[in-house]
C-alpha cells in the first residue's frame, strides 16, 4: 500500500488521512516496528471504532473495525484547514477575517460548506492566541506576587531589548490593591510610596539616566509623592496643579455642607473661586491679596478660607505663566486617561496592566521617532489653547510695577492689582468674551484712576452687559455665564468694543446717557438696554468716571442687535438680500402651488407639473439659529458609528424581520416590502455593495437640574432616514447664505460659530466610488425621481458634479416615477438580462441606481413595485438597497432601543464606549405590540398624559405623527394588530429660540421656532461579506419649525432651512 498522507496540527502531533478518514496515533506495537491508530472520532460522544496499523513509514498494513462516523473528503480537507488556520493565527497578527480569507483561497464548495462559521472561527483565533499567550495565575496576595522574567522584559526592536519593569525589586513601590471578594488580587491603583520610592528612584537613575536632575516637577498634592521627590530631587522646583487646586478647594466645600450653597448662589460661588484664584497673584503680592479677600469672603467660607492658608501657601509661580510655561499635570492626566481606555475596565490585573504598558510604550517610541525625524507633536485642543491665550492675556495685563496700597482709608482697595477680582475674572466663569469678567452683586468696582463705579440690580441670567472704553479707563463689565454668543455694538468716538448676548434676534436698542449725580456731583454715565418690540426695559446699569473722562467721550453712534436689524425697513432690505441672493447662487427649488390656486378651474399645480421654470427660494430663516457646541459635537461625532450599526442591522435579516413581524399585519406597504426582501434573500444577493445614505435627525432635549437650575442640553434621535437623503446641495448654499446674513448683522461669522458644510460633496464622492466599484465605465448611472419633485434641482447638480468628477465618462440617465409607468414605454426599455440578471436599460447595463422611490416611505403602485423588483433582484449597485432602506423604519429605531440590541452588532469589550456613545443619543421609545401590563400601563399613562408622548407609524416625509388629543383617539380605537404597526416616543421639551422665517409671497415673521439638527453618513459596504469599504460623516442638516407646531418636514410645508450658530 502507499504511503498515507500525514496532517500536522498546529501543536506538531501527526493525523494520517486514509480513505476519506482522519487518524491520530493511539500508540506504537510493543516491538516498536508499527504504529496504531485510530478515528479522530474515538471518543466517548462518536464511540468510531474504525482503526489502522501502518508501519513506521505510515504504509497502511491493516485496517481494523468498521467506521461508525460520517467520513468525506470535505471533512479531511476541512481540517486540513483549520489546522493552517490555527497555525497561521499563532504566528500572525492578522484579523481574523483577514485569515480566513487567506485561507479559504481557492476552495471547493463542498470544503466551503464544512468549515466553520465567521464567528466560530472567530471564536477559535481569540481562544488559540489567548492561550498562546496566557499569563501566569493571579497571585492571591501580595506575598504570591512575582512578576516572571518574560513580563520584565521590554522590547524595541527584535534584537534591542530592555528591562522593562525598572522599579520593581524586593523593596519595590508600594502597590495599591483592592482585594476582591473572590480573593484574587487587582489593581486598583499603583502609587509611590515615600519610603519606596527613594531608594527605587536612585537605581532607576543612576542606572538609566545619569545625569537625571529636571528643574521642575508637576505634581497634584499627593504629600508622599512631594516628600519623595523633595527627597531625592532637593534641587528639583515642585509645581502644583491647578486642577486640582480647585477639585479640594470643591471637597472642603461639599465636607461643609454648604455644596447647595455653591450651585443656586452666584456671589458665594465667586467668593469660593477666589480663593483659588490666589494661585496666580506674584508672591510678594500674595499677602495683600489675602488681606483683601478675607475682608470680603462671607462667615460661610472662613473654614475654607483657613484651610487654604493652612495647605496651600506655596504659590504657583506668576513669571511662569508669563512664559507661557504648563500651569498644571493635564498632560499626565490626560496620558492616565488614554491609558484608562486602553485597559478597558476599571481594575485591570496586574498582568494585563503589564501588557497595556508595554504596548502604550511601543506608542510612545513611535512618537519619539517621528519627533526625532522632525515632524511636529501634535497640538492641544482648540479650547485648551483659547484658554491658556485667555489667562495668559489676563496675566500680562497685571500691573506689577504700580501695586502699593493707597494711604487713604476709603481706598483700601482702589489699586485694582491688590484685589484678587482683578485675576478672577477670567478664572471663576467659563469663557464669554476677550474682555470680560464676573459680575458680583455688592462688589465696589473701580477704573484704573481709583474712581468707583457700581453696577445696578444682581445681573439676570442671558441678559446682555457691554464693555466699552471711556476716555481714561478701560472698563470691563461682564456678560453672563449663559451668554451664547452673539455680539451687541456700541460705539463710541469711532472705537467698537465687542460682547455676547443671548439672543440674536432680541432688537435691543442701547442708549447711554451722561448726568451729573445729584448726590456728589458726579457725572454718571448711564446705560438703558430697550426690547423694541415689548418697549420694556431689559436691564438698566450705571457707571461713573470722572469729569473730564465724561466730558472727552460723546457718545456718536447707537448700533442695535443685530446691527442695521432695528426696524421693520431693516428687516426687509435684508430679507430682499437674501431672497436675491438664493436665486444668484441656485438657492432654489421647484414651486408647486397648491391646489386652491387655480387657472380658468384647473388647478395650478397639475399646469406646472411638467415645467421646470417656476422656481422660488425655499422656506428659510433669516439669520442662523444658535445651537449648543457640545451638543453638535456629540452628534457629529458618533455618526460614523451609527451608519455602522445601521449597515450591520441591514445585513442580520433575523433581526429585520423580527422587527416588521407585527407591523405587516397592518401596513399593507410593509408588508410588501418585506416579502419582497424575504425573496431577494431566498433566492441570493446578486449584487452585494450597496451604498447607505444616511441622516440621523436629533431635537435638542433641555434638561434642568431642579436643585442646582443648571440647564443641560442633551441630543436625542428623532428617526434615521436611509433613503436617497436629498436637498445636500441646498444645505451647502443656506449656510453659505446664513453666513453673509450674520456679517450683515455684525455677528462672528467665522467656522468657529458657523461650521464649514458641504454634505452634498460627499454624497457625490460616495456615488462616484459606488460607480466605480462596478468596474465596468461603459455602464451607467440611473436617477430615479419624483416628477414634480420641489429638489429636483438639487438633483441635477447632483448629476452634473458627478460628470465632473468622472472627467465626463460617467453617463447618467433621469427618470421620473410617471416615465416607469407602462404608457411611457420605460418597461420595455428597462430590462433584466436573464443570463447574468444585469440591469439594462436601452440595452445598457446600469451600474447604480440612485432612487428617491426606494426609500421605505415611497409607496408605489403596481407598475413601481414590479420596477423596484426587478432593480432589487439585479446586480446594479443600490443607493439604497431594500435591506438598508427597511432600517429605515420607526420599528427598527424602536428596537434598537431596547437593552442589549446595539451590543448584538457591537458585541466586542472594545466596542463598550460606542455602545455608550449611540445609546447616549436615544430617547425613551416604546413597541405596542404585546398585550402585557407593562404595555397596557404605558398606553393608559399616554392617554392620562398625550402631552408627554408622539405617537408614530413607519411612515416618511413628515405629517403622519400623532400629538396630543389625536394621539388619544388613536391609542383608544386602535385594534391590537394596529397597534402593532405603530411605536410610543418620549415627547421632547425643545429649545426654543427666535428668528425670522421667510416664504414666497411673505413677509418676514419674527417667532419663537425650535431648531432641529441632522447629521449626514455616507457609507459603501458589502452585504455578504460585512466589509466597509468607506464610512465617512460630513455635514448637516439644519431646520427650524415654529414652537407651537408639531411636525418640522421641510417637504411636508412645516419646516424652514437653518444653519447653527454655535456658541
Amino acid at each position: 500500500m502507499n504511503q498515507q498522507q500525514v496532517i500536522k496540527t498546529k501543536r506538531n502531533n501527526e493525523k494520517l488521512e486514509h480513505e476519506g478518514a482522519l487518524y491520530v496515533l493511539h500508540k506504537f506495537s510493543d516491538d516498536g516496528l508499527k504504529k496504531f491508530w485510530r478515528c479522530e472520532f474515538h471518543g466517548p460522544a462518536d464511540q468510531c471504532k474504525g482503526r489502522l496499523h501502518t508501519d513506521l513509514n505510515n504504509v497502511v498494513q491493516k485496517m481494523v473495525g468498521v467506521h461508525s462516523c460520517d467520513m468525506n473528503a470535505a471533512h479531511v480537507e476541512c481540517q486540513r484547514l483549520v489546522t493552517g488556520l490555527k497555525r497561521r493565527a499563532a504566528e500572525t497578527c492578522e484579523a481574523p477575517a483577514t485569515i480566513r480569507a487567506q485561507v479559504l483561497q481557492n476552495t471547493c464548495t463542498p470544503v466551503l460548506a464544512a468549515f466553520p462559521s465567521k464567528n466560530a472561527t472567530k471564536k477559535v483565533i481569540k481562544r488559540l492566541r489567548r492561550d498562546e499567550n496566557a499569563p501566569r495565575a493571579e497571585p492571591l496576595n501580595l506575598e504570591q506576587l512575582e512578576i516572571p522574567n518574560t513580563y520584565r522584559i521590554y522590547k524595541r526592536t527584535e534584537i534591542d531589548e530592555e528591562q522593562f519593569l525598572l522599579a520593581d525589586t524586593k523593596d519595590r513601590m508600594g502597590l495599591n490593591v483592592d482585594l476582591r471578594d473572590e480573593g484574587h488580587l487587582r489593581g486598583r491603583h499603583i502609587c509611590i510610596d515615600a519610603a519606596a520610592f527613594q531608594p527605587n528612584l536612585c537605581v532607576v537613575g543612576k542606572e538609566r539616566w545619569p545625569n537625571f536632575a529636571p528643574q521642575t516637577i508637576s505634581l497634584d498634592f499627593e504629600l508622599a509623592m512631594v516628600g519623595a521627590v523633595r527627597t531625592v530631587l532637593p534641587a528639583c522646583s515642585v509645581r502644583y496643579c491647578f486642577f486640582h487646586l480647585v477639585r479640594n478647594m470643591k471637597k472642603q466645600i461639599r465636607a461643609l455642607g454648604l455644596t447647595r450653597v455653591y450651585n443656586t448662589d452666584p456671589a458665594f460661588a465667586e467668593k469660593s473661586k477666589m480663593i483659588t484664584s490666589l494661585a496666580f497673584l506674584p508672591v510678594h503680592h500674595l499677602q495683600n491679596g489675602l488681606n483683601a479677600l478675607q475682608a470680603q469672603i462671607p462667615p460661610q467660607l472662613n473654614s475654607v478660607f483657613n484651610w487654604f492658608l493652612d495647605n496651600y501657601m506655596g504659590r504657583i509661580r506668576f513669571n511662569r505663566t508669563l512664559d507661557s510655561a504648563d500651569r498644571t499635570n493635564n498632560f499626565a492626566e490626560a496620558f492616565h486617561r488614554k491609558l484608562q481606555r486602553q485597559f478597558n475596565c476599571t481594575h485591570p490585573t496586574i498582568w494585563r496592566f503589564i501588557d497595556t504598558i508595554r504596548c502604550e510604550q511601543k506608542a510612545i517610541d513611535a512618537d519619539m521617532a517621528r519627533c526625532v525625524m522632525g515632524e511636529a507633536a501634535p497640538q492641544k485642543k482648540t479650547k485648551y489653547r483659547n484658554a491658556d491665550a485667555r489667562i495668559l492675556r489676563l496675566v500680562q495685563r497685571y500691573n506689577d510695577v504700580n501695586n502699593n496700597i493707597l494711604p487713604q482709608n476709603d481706598h483700601n482697595y482702589a489699586n485694582v492689582n491688590v484685589s484678587p477680582e482683578n485675576i478672577i475674572n477670567f478664572l471663576a466663569v467659563p469663557y464669554c468674551a476677550q474682555q470680560c469678567g464676573p459680575v458680583v452683586q455688592g462688589y465696589v468696582y473701580r477704573d484704573c484712576s481709583g474712581i468707583p463705579f457700581e453696577l445696578v440690580g444682581q445681573p439676570t441670567i442671558g441678559k446682555p452687559y457691554v464693555n466699552y472704553k471711556t476716555g481714561c479707563a478701560h472698563i470691563d463689565i461682564a456678560c453672563d455665564v449663559k451668554d451664547i454668543g452673539f455680539p451687541v455694538q456700541v460705539q463710541f468716538n469711532n472705537e467698537i468694543e465687542v460682547t455676547k448676548t443671548e439672543q440674536p434676534l432680541n432688537n435691543l436698542t442701547v442708549t447711554l446717557t451722561c448726568t451729573n449725580d445729584p448726590a456728589n456731583g458726579q457725572p454718571r454715565w448711564t446705560k438703558v438696554g430697550v426690547d423694541n418690540h415689548s418697549d420694556q426695559v431689559v436691564y438698566v446699569e450705571k457707571v461713573s468716571c470722572d469729569r473730564d473722562c465724561a466730558a472727552e467721550t460723546p457718545i456718536t453712534q447707537t448700533i442695535t442687535h443685530p446691527t442695521n436689524a432695528n426696524n421693520e425697513q431693516e428687516i426687509n432690505r435684508l430679507a430682499k438680500f437674501a431672497i436675491e441672493w438664493c436665486h444668484n447662487n441656485g438657492l432654489i427649488v421647484r414651486q408647486l402651488l397648491g391646489r386652491d390656486h387655480k387657472i380658468g378651474g384647473t388647478p395650478l399645480i397639475e399646469i406646472i407639473q411638467e415645467r421646470a421654470d417656476i422656481a422660488g427660494f425655499p422656506p428659510l430663516t433669516l439669520f442662523p439659529s444658535p445651537f449648543p457646541r457640545s451638543a453638535f459635537e456629540q452628534a457629529m461625532n458618533v455618526q460614523k458609528a451609527m451608519n455602522l450599526l445601521y449597515f450591520r442591522v441591514a445585513r442580520d435579516f433575523d433581526f429585520l424581520m423580527d422587527a416588521f413581524k407585527d407591523v405587516t399585519k397592518a401596513d399593507n406597504h410593509i408588508a410588501k416590502m418585506v416579502e419582497l426582501a424575504k425573496e431577494i434573500h431566498e433566492e441570493g444577493i446578486r449584487q452585494p455593495i450597496t451604498v447607505m445614505l444616511q441622516r440621523a435627525d436629533y431635537l435638542l432635549d433641555v434638561v434642568e437640574n431642579n436643585e442646582t437650575n443648571e440647564v443641560k442640553y442633551e441630543p436625542k434621535q428623532v428617526e434615521i432616514n436611509t433613503g436617497a437623503i436629498g436637498a445636500t446641495g441646498l444645505k451647502r448654499r443656506t449656510t453659505e447664505l446664513h453666513r453673509r446674513m450674520a456679517e450683515k448683522a455684525g455677528m462672528d461669522a467665522s467656522e468657529a460659530h458657523i461650521p464649514e458644510n458641504k454634505p452634498d460633496k460627499a454624497k457625490v464622492k460616495a456615488l462616484y466610488e459606488a460607480w466605480r466599484l462596478f468596474k465596468d465605465p461603459n455602464a451607467i448611472m440611473l436617477f430615479l425621481v419624483y416628477p414634480d419633485g420641489s429638489f429636483n434641482y438639487d438633483v441635477r447638480y447632483i448629476e452634473e458634479e458627478l460628470h465632473k468628477m468622472s472627467d465626463g465618462i460617467m453617463k447618467i440617465d433621469h427618470y421620473s416615477l410617471a416615465d416607469l409607468s407602462e404608457y411611457r414605454g420605460i418597461t420595455e426599455r428597462l430590462k433584466l438580462d436573464p443570463e447574468d440578471f444585469s440591469l439594462r436599460l436601452d440595452g445598457k447595463k446600469v451600474a447604480v441606481v440612485f432612487s428617491g422611490l426606494t426609500f421605505l416611505g415611497c409607496r408605489l403602485g403596481s407598475h413601481g413595485l414590479k420596477m423596484r423588483r426587478m432593480i432589487e433582484r439585479s446586480t446594479a449597485i443600490k443607493a439604497p438597497s431594500l435591506f438598508v432602506a427597511l432600517t429605515g423604519a420607526k420599528k427598527v429605531q424602536q428596537m434598537l432601543a431596547m437593552p442589549g440590541a446595539i451590543e448584538r452588532f457591537f458585541p466586542e469589550p472594545s466596542d463598550a464606549s460606542t455602545v455608550a456613545q449611540i445609546r447616549a443619543t436615544f430617547a425613551n421609545i416604546w413597541g405596542l405590540e404585546n398585550l402585557d401590563d407593562d404595555t397596557q400601563k404605558l398606553i393608559e399613562d399616554a392617554i392620562a398624559n398625550p402631552g408627554n408622548y408622539v405617537l408614530k407609524p413607519n411612515k416618511e416625509c413628515g405629517g403622519n405623527n400623532f400629538y396630543d388629543d389625536k394621539l388619544v383617539k388613536k391609542l383608544e380605537e386602535f385594534t391590537p394588530t394596529e397597534r402593532g404597526a405603530h411605536i410610543l416616543m418620549q415627547k421632547l421639551r425643545p429649545m426654543v429660540v427666535k428668528n425670522y422665517l421667510l416664504r414666497v409671497n411673505e413677509v418676514p415673521k419674527y417667532a419663537d421656532v425650535i431648531p432641529e439638527l441632522g447629521v449626514y453618513g455616507f457609507l459603501i459596504g458589502d452585504l455578504k461579506e460585512g466589509h466597509v469599504l468607506h464610512n465617512v460623516q460630513q455635514g448637516y442638516h439644519f431646520r427650524t419649525k415654529l414652537s407651537h407646531v408639531n411636525e418640522g418636514g421641510i417637504s411636508a410645508g412645516f419646516g424652514f432651512y437653518d444653519t447653527a450658530y454655535l456658541f
